[in-house]
């Protein structure tokens, strides 16, 4: 069984965003948000893009910026062995970056610098 839900999600990124290419030619890009009214202590939310919008993600964004993202969710139930079990994954369909963190800031500073280098 599954159930879908869409929504909007605000926060920091606060994992490494990694993409993974499995077979079959989809990628699957992976990153953790920390809500920004989470309380503390919460944990933060496992995201997953696919293809462009994740491949995207890991080239514009890195671990402290503050994005926005919107998604749809996706609630699985399964039996096995008696027992039930259930997950939630949340889908990124589309990215904002709000404010970029440190490393973003510093990446895009070292960009400049070797772009007016070259002109």
């Amino acid at each position: 069984m599954s159930a879908c839900n869409s929504g909007k999600l605000v926060g920091n990124i606060v994992s490494d965003i990694e993409i993974a290419h499995p077979k079959g030619g989809v990628s699957v890009t992976t990153f953790r948000i920390q809500p920004q009214d989470a309380r503390e202590g919460a944990s933060a939310i496992p995201v997953t893009a696919f293809n462009g919008v994740g491949e995207r993600i890991k080239r514009m964004n890195n671990k402290g910026d503050l994005i926005s993202v919107d998604t749809h969710t996706f609630y699985n139930t399964w039996e096995k062995d008696g027992q039930h079990f259930g997950n939630v994954q949340v889908v990124v369909d589309f990215s904002y970056t709000l404010r970029l963190g440190s490393e973003s800031r510093k990446q895009r500073s070292e960009s400049n610098e070797v772009s007016a280098v070259t002109k």
